[in-house]
């Protein structure tokens, strides 16, 4: 197969298709394969991507009692999921703890 896919005289439809099954029985690259046969995989990304920030921040709220949502008749109308607009978090001055008032 490898000097199959090596050989310049058979066609090129050949050569990719010896390739293939290659890969396939072998499980690896053919070793040696010209470049018009065995091409590079293309990169997809170049770079790195940035998380976006989400656009809500969920907050699950509770009606009357969390204990409500551990039954199939209550759990319903006792849940709910707020869709709050997401907000960057303030800097603080390092070193300085939070106490809440300002």
């Amino acid at each position: 197969m490898e000097t199959l896919v090596a050989d310049p005289d058979a066609s090129r439809t050949l050569r990719r298709h010896m390739k293939e099954q290659y890969t396939m029985f072998f499980n690896a690259p053919v070793q040696g394969a010209p470049p018009d046969i065995n091409p590079p995989i293309p990169v997809a990304c170049t770079g790195t991507v940035p998380p976006r920030e989400p656009a809500y921040r969920r907050i699950h709220t509770y009606a009357v009692d969390h204990s409500f949502s551990t039954r199939l008749d209550t759990a319903a109308m006792n849940q709910a999921v707020l869709n709050v607009m997401w907000e960057k978090a303030r800097t603080r001055p390092p070193g300085r703890i939070y106490s809440g008032n300002r």
